[in-house]
């Protein structure tokens, strides 16, 4: 079962094949749990939120968990979307109560008390993460992959998204460090960083998933799988 050429050393790794395992004996088996349905937790029933909001994104940053997600809607009835996209923030100290904190950043039906932290294009599919990168800069602790407007292209291309603690304590809550990469397509899945670099899951708007492997940030490598 195991996999000679793979160097676990004090990797964390997650069992979800044979690929690092020498023998299972006991009885022992890999088997994957299916979750259960539990209580409601959170409602996107804010004005600036609405019945097509999505992208839930969940971090945790040291005791405080972060949700980001798409705010939108959308009327069935008039076919058309109840108001723009916004990028919402909630937060929980244990990950089933959740408050919008007030960020005042953004206006939205004349307030800025909402806990909206982007607006435009890139709140459509906003994907952030907090940067492990012990070699990361302060204010760019908070990344976000995110789909930009480019000129002659209705899909866009990714634009990459920073911050130093994703709500806040700067205004913006988050910049635009790039507006436009060599690689068309929108992030679906959550970018992380390993000793090797950052990843990036991605997918092209004719559905080509991969994986991009990325020595620095916004430094696009060949597909990785």
């Amino acid at each position: 079962m195991r996999n000679d050429t793979w160097a676990v050393d004090s990797c964390w790794e997650l069992f979800v094949d044979g690929a690092v395992i020498e023998s299972l004996t006991g009885g022992a088996q890999l088997r994957l749990n299916h979750p259960a349905p539990q209580e409601i937790v959170f409602e996107c029933d804010r004005p600036w939120e609405g019945n097509t909001s999505g992208y839930f994104t969940v971090l945790q940053d040291g005791k405080t968990f972060r949700m980001y997600y798409r705010g939108s809607g959308y009327d069935v009835t008039e076919k058309r979307e109840t108001h723009p996209e916004v990028t919402c923030v909630a937060e929980s100290s244990d990950g089933i109560h959740w408050e919008r904190p007030n960020i005042g950043l953004y206006e939205f039906n004349g307030s800025k008390r909402n806990n909206i932290v982007w607006t435009g294009r890139e709140s459509h599919n906003f994907a952030p993460f907090v940067d492990e990168n012990p070699d990361t800069r302060r204010m760019q602790r908070y990344k976000a992959m995110a789909s930009v407007e480019v000129p002659d292209n209705e899909w866009g291309a990714l634009g990459a998204l920073v911050s130093p603690d994703g709500t806040r304590n700067n205004a913006p809550a988050w910049g635009l460090l790039v507006t436009r990469s060599a690689l068309p397509g929108c992030p679906d899945e959550i970018s992380f960083y390993s000793v090797e670099g950052y990843y990036l899951p991605n997918q092209t708007a004719r559905e080509r998933r991969f994986t991009l492997r990325m020595d620095g940030f916004v430094s696009v490598n060949a597909p990785y799988s």
